[in-house]
């Protein structure tokens, strides 16, 4: 474990971001039809993390839920947009299976509703897409090709 932190530091040191291997101040131009595909899902995953932050703000302000749903769904927003956001590997794995959860209910449903659930099968698949490919997977368990 301690390894791996002082080889991120290093590829810091060395002008690199430790997650995507892009050097720093690269312009975009300069960038690699590769480098462009990983810093697309890089600002990608940071984007999901803050929509996971938003949802998390948002939640106490609907009254249909029921208190403690509204509490555990805090916490899981919270956690998601955390561990997203440091591109840790427990964070991939919660989004995916919360990803996976979402997209099932809202097909599951969506017999029931009026055609929200569309939305949501559409919002999951996009978040499976974005989070869940192999490049965006590299980033996660810092495997990525420069």
């Amino acid at each position: 474990m301690g390894l791996r932190f002082n080889n991120l530091k290093k590829r810091a040191a060395e002008g690199r971001c430790p997650i995507t291997q892009i050097e720093f101040n690269k312009p975009f131009r300069a960038l690699s039809k590769r480098e462009r595909q990983v810093r697309f899902h890089f600002q990608s995953i940071r984007i999901v993390a803050f929509i996971h932050l938003l949802i998390a703000i948002g939640i106490p302000f609907n009254k249909a839920i029921v208190k403690e749903a509204q509490i555990l769904l805090i916490i899981i927003n919270l956690l998601i947009a955390l561990l997203l956001s440091r591109f840790t590997l427990l964070g991939y794995r919660m989004a995916v299976v919360y990803y996976f959860l979402f997209g099932m209910v809202s097909t599951l449903t969506i017999q029931r509703g009026s055609g929200e659930q569309f939305i949501g099968i559409i919002l999951a698949l996009l978040a499976l897409y974005l989070i869940g490919n192999q490049t965006s997977k590299s980033m996660f368990d810092r495997s990525i090709e420069p």
